[in-house]
């Protein structure tokens, strides 16, 4: 991965100066500080109404996971008697498993015909072709191929087996590499088999076989028909299903022989999770009489079912004509499994007090509508300050399913296995983790605060198949008894107990003596900035106060609530959890 730049702008809103800010960056797992760069920056003299702004350079770590993943870059102030953070996410997508890739198509001609004047082929020389598409992210370089030709065949005078493309392919690019060949002579109709085999620099290397038919006309009459059945080999799942779809399934018939066909008719029979598109039929004729040493062929549209299907399906093709038995051929067409994209998160905002439990909702975004049956996750804990006592659904999407299981594979992890007959695909809350936040000794100083992260562990998740999940891992924030409820005399502060909550909490907020009297507000705001509350207006007294909010009209959230008596205002985040 390329390194980024983070930056955050300070900005004094006041009306005198402040001597200093300290600012930290405080940064998740698989993202370090570039080369070079300490964790704090220290911004001095910031003057009234100016803006200062801090960076840092910051590296990510290759990451192994196979999906999306977000990392939360904090950043905390403190300065002018106030702590304040900011956030920044970043989705790290999975590094690409071929950034370099092509696809290799070879060509020959169908038949070439044996004449006997002459004692040769005709067409001679005759070329073997290979294409050439560059499908990676990256320039294809050193591109050659080589040619392993069949007993039957012979290459021109001049003609090496290995050639280079000579060129180098952008993506997307295509070009091709030829060999003139020339059969030679055999006593009877033959198949002639070759093999290209195509390599560039990174190790990769693609290979086609093609096949050509020596053909011999019979001396007398003769009746002889050869069919090849031909689909694409396998349909890829996009997410709106598959591709290619419909797709063209054919058959090749050849007259072999030196009677012309007449009558011509093919039958198709389908793989289970296939249907004709309409106004096809099974049973198709061709539209005039097969020649000596011609070929035909007769094609169908085709459709993979929207069902989940099954990893593939066989198609067979019988041919019959006026001159001929019935002849067959069939061929495999594999589809991929339907995969469908759901979210998991942890809010990053929860906060407890030491020795105290709070629990810890896993939410879940439903967008493609899955119909979860069963669920295996894991969630990573410091066990040094956290202890996972037990998971519950009620009030959660999953509350109808039977108690999960919890148990710790190692320590720190917490896995939980869940299951029902009940499918269910509404976006809400998946459980709540119930967790004790253990004691620290000393926890008096850097005001008794630590942020605990809660990280989801990919290794340890069991979906259903088709199912993949992008997470969002989230932190919990422990407080010391010291600095919950407000420890200062001299600062308008405000804070929530608990957090999250459902639909009831107590906002707790501190007005300093210098403020007594004056003319004050508290607000709730929905993420919009609209305000959706407004718990207390009005002249208000020095000292601690507390009041229950209720919130059991309110959708589920994450709310800004600011208190602000007169030129002074202070803000708090709270999670409705429902």
């Amino acid at each position: 991965y390329e390194q980024a730049v983070v930056t955050a702008t300070l900005r004094n809103p006041s009306a005198v100066p402040v001597d200093s800010v300290r600012c930290s960056i405080n940064l998740p797992n698989g993202v370090l500080l570039a080369a070079g760069e300490t964790q704090v920056r220290i911004v001095r003299d910031l003057q009234p109404g100016s803006d200062a702004t801090v960076s840092w350079n910051i590296a990510f770590v290759r990451d192994t996971a196979s999906v999306l993943v977000s990392r939360r870059i904090r950043i905390d102030f403190a300065g002018a008697g106030s702590l304040q953070d900011c956030i920044s996410e970043v989705i790290v997508a999975p590094p690409p498993v071929l950034p370099s890739d092509f696809v290799l198509g070879c060509s020959a001609p169908d038949t070439i015909v044996y004449q006997p004047a002459v004692n040769a082929y005709d067409p001679a020389p005759f070329l073997l072709r290979a294409e050439i598409t560059n499908t990676g992210s990256t320039m294809l370089s050193n591109v050659r191929g080589t040619l392993t030709p069949a007993a039957e065949l012979v290459l021109e005078s001049g003609e090496a087996l290995t050639k280079a493309l000579g060129v180098d392919l952008g993506p997307g690019q295509s070009a091709s590499i030829a060999w003139n060949c020339r059969g030679i002579p055999q006593a009877a109709t033959t198949t002639a088999r070759s093999t290209i085999r195509v390599e560039s620099d990174g190790a990769l290397v693609r290979s086609c076989g093609v096949e050509t038919v020596l053909y011999h006309p019979p001396t007398n009459d003769s009746i002889d028909v050869a069919i090849a059945c031909s689909g694409p080999d396998t349909l890829v799942f996009t997410g709106n299903g598959w591709d290619p779809n419909p797709f063209s399934y054919t058959v090749r018939i050849t007259n072999l022989g030196t009677v012309t066909l007449t009558q011509v008719t093919a039958s198709l029979s389908l793989g289970v999770n296939f249907a004709l598109e309409s106004g096809e039929n099974s049973l198709k004729s061709l539209g005039a009489p097969l020649l000596p040493g011609n070929s035909a062929t007769i094609s169908w549209a085709v459709r993979a079912l929207s069902a989940t299907p099954s990893p593939g399906g066989v198609f067979d093709v019988q041919v019959t004509s006026a001159e001929t038995g019935m002849r067959s051929c069939a061929s495999t067409v594999f589809v991929e499994p339907e995969h469908y994209i759901f979210q998991m998160s942890i809010p990053d905002d929860i906060v407890g007090v030491m020795g105290e439990s709070v629990r810890v909702p896993v939410l879940w975004n439903n967008p493609d509508d899955i119909s979860l049956t069963e669920l295996t996750l894991g969630v990573e804990l410091d066990p040094a300050y956290v202890l996972v006592e037990k998971v519950s659904l009620p009030g959660g999407v999953l509350e109808t399913w039977p108690a999960p299981v919890l148990d710790f594979p190692e320590p720190g992890i917490a896995r939980i296995s869940t299951s029902s007959d009940r499918a269910v695909d509404a976006s809400g809350v998946l459980m709540y983790l119930h967790c004790r936040l253990l004691a620290q000794e000393g926890a008096d100083g850097s005001f008794g605060v630590f942020r605990i992260p809660a990280e989801f562990r990919h290794d340890y998740f069991v979906l259903q198949d088709g199912v993949a999940a992008i997470t969002i891992d989230g932190a919990i924030t422990v407080a010391g008894d010291c600095v919950m409820p407000l420890d200062s005399e001299t600062l308008l502060q405000v804070s929530n107990r608990p957090n999250p909550f459902n639909p009831l909490t107590t906002i707790i907020y501190h007005v300093p003596e210098e403020l007594d009297g004056r003319h004050g507000t508290l607000e709730v705001r929905d993420m919009h900035g609209r305000v959706v509350a407004r718990p207390f207006e009005g002249r208000v007294e020095a000292g601690s106060h507390a009041l229950q909010f209720d919130g059991s009209r309110l959708p589920s959230g994450m709310y800004l609530y600011q208190l602000r008596v007169g030129s002074r205002a202070v803000t708090g985040k709270m999670l409705l959890a429902k």
